[in-house]
């Protein structure tokens, strides 16, 4: 009861408080609406701009096609269902809030639009407001000018001026003193035959959509352009809203939004677990793995074969090469899974055998948004799915492989993929349920893409792709090699470096009759080297 009777007395509602954020916001979703409406290729919208750096009064929004036209928009909100009058439009001081202002809303747009008009080949001027047009004809200067209702003086000019060849043939013989009102705010433009330009050019648009209605209509277009049902749009519109922060604030480094700022924007990057794709080599990277590595790199860039398949024993390195082909300065993997949490002997707990990672959703999934980040920048070039929730899982596939060929495409170069731990999905139990069966038939690849998969011998396995088994020209398997003693005798010297020579001589003796070439079991020995003298 206390706040109704305060509002009372201070003359406002909870609707209409002073310091409502609603003219902002419909300012902006004024802008959102022409953002959203670059995703139809048809509207040829180059960028937009929220507050952009241009005269006072033509910056709300200001819009540019890729013809060089430009439309700026002077945006006008109400809350209490109010009229726009012949009055407010040329009476000084009454839109303003220094009342002091001897420019009207008409002056100012003028003005503004004269020290543009050089900068812009073709430029329109919007009035853009939910106020309702008004309807009655008013009294100004003590009775002396009788100003016409501003919906019959608006369809009259238009018609004038659209017919006029220069601007003395525009006259309204019922409304000269009106219409001397109204020209007297056009005196920031000097050349009549920009007078008449800026008139050709002037729109005042109103009755326009309310805020709510404004926010429906952004969502109707996202459900549209981007084939979203409306709880999805719901959310690109959420994205939006967040995107206003480096929009309409300093910290933004240009005023213009793309269409490629506005995919970036949309982008949802998939609620799946999280896990480390990013591993680096471990060091030291063993000699003799080196010539392995470059006949993969060849095979890559020259080799017919679509699936390059590193095959191995556990222990032997697979993933170390997985990360070295991947973390090299001039790689050529572009994206790599990896299917489980590799062994580390420094950590004092053994990571699971399987987990989430095998799953085939969170496997697409976990892909495409990589890919998103690959090409962040080039999202709406490549037309990469704002949102992976409204594809289906073969969706998902054709995606991926249509962006990565098309991408591979355009920087004339391979498109790699790497997946390392196919084992580990073939011992969750539950095949259907891993991505091992959506892994595709090589033959249906695109020529300028290859994945590089590893795991553990195929023959100790029967759940692999079926076309893993076949004798395909399609498909080339290299077994990793054991690593040499001269590779030992390296990792003792990094790892050992408190022990003298003999003692690294010893040691590096005793693991490579013992560890049997293998990797994990090399790293192992020489971590509890102190044991082996």
């Amino acid at each position: 009861m206390y706040n109704k009777e305060v509002a009372k007395i201070m003359g406002y509602s909870a609707k209409t408080k002073p310091g409502m954020a609603d003219p902002y916001w419909y300012e902006w979703s004024v802008g959102q609406k022409y953002i959203v409406e670059m995703l139809n290729p048809d509207s040829h919208i180059q960028y937009v701009e929220l507050q952009a750096d241009v005269q006072l009064g033509l910056d709300d929004v200001v819009i540019t096609y890729d013809n060089g036209k430009t439309k700026f928009i002077q945006v006008k909100h109400t809350r209490v269902d109010d009229t726009i009058t012949f009055g407010d439009i040329v009476s000084t001081g009454k839109l303003k809030k220094d009342i002091n202002s001897k420019c009207s809303l008409l002056g100012e747009l003028a003005r503004s639009w004269n020290l543009e008009k050089g900068l812009h080949t073709d430029s329109e001027v919007y009035i853009f407001t939910n106020k309702k047009v008004g309807s009655r004809a008013s009294l100004a200067e003590k009775g002396k000018i009788n100003r016409p209702p501003l919906n019959i003086f608006l369809e009259e000019l238009q018609d004038k001026v659209s017919k006029a060849e220069s601007f003395s043939d525009i006259v309204f013989s019922d409304n000269k003193e009106a219409w001397k009102e109204w020209c007297s705010e056009l005196e920031y433009i000097e050349k009549d035959e920009d007078k008449l330009t800026f008139l050709k050019n002037l729109h005042v648009k109103t009755d326009q959509e309310s805020l709510g209605d404004l926010g429906n209509s952004i969502k109707s277009k996202l459900q549209r352009y981007l084939s979203v049902s409306e709880e999805v749009s719901d959310i690109l519109l959420g994205k939006l809203d967040h995107a206003l922060r480096d929009w309409t604030t300093s910290k933004r480094n240009s005023s213009k939004i793309t269409i490629e700022k506005l995919y970036s924007a949309l982008s949802i990057e998939e609620e799946v677990i999280i896990y480390n794709h990013d591993l680096i080599p471990v060091s030291p990277f063993f000699d003799s793995r080196n010539e392995f590595i470059y006949n993969i790199e060849i095979d890559i860039i020259d080799g017919y074969e679509k699936v390059l398949y590193l095959s191995g024993v556990p222990g032997t390195g697979k993933t170390n090469i997985i990360s070295k082909l991947s973390c090299k300065k001039d790689s050529l993997v572009d994206i790599r899974y990896y299917a489980y949490e590799p062994i580390d002997p420094n950590k004092e707990y053994l990571p699971s055998d399987v987990s989430e990672r095998v799953k085939k959703g969170v496997f697409w999934d976990t892909l495409l948004n990589q890919l998103r980040k690959l090409l962040a920048g080039n999202l709406y070039k490549y037309k990469v799915p704002v949102s992976n929730s409204f594809l289906k899982l073969e969706e998902k596939k054709n995606e991926f492989f249509r962006i990565a060929s098309e991408f591979a495409k355009d920087r004339n170069r391979i498109f790699v993929l790497a997946i390392d731990g196919l084992d580990h999905a073939a011992r969750s139990g539950v095949i259907d349920e891993t991505f091992l069966p959506t892994l595709p038939n090589p033959e249906y690849i695109p020529d300028n893409v290859k994945i590089i998969i590893a795991g553990q011998p195929k023959e100790d396995y029967r759940n692999y792709p079926y076309w893993l088994y076949q004798n395909s020209q399609n498909v080339k398997e290299y077994v990793v090699p054991n690593i040499q003693p001269s590779d030992i005798e390296k990792l003792v010297n990094e790892r050992c470096n408190h022990y003298n020579s003999n003692n690294k001589k010893n040691v590096s003796n005793i693991i490579s009759k013992y560890a049997g070439g293998n990797t994990l079991a090399a790293i192992f020995c020489c971590a509890r080297g102190d044991e082996l003298l």
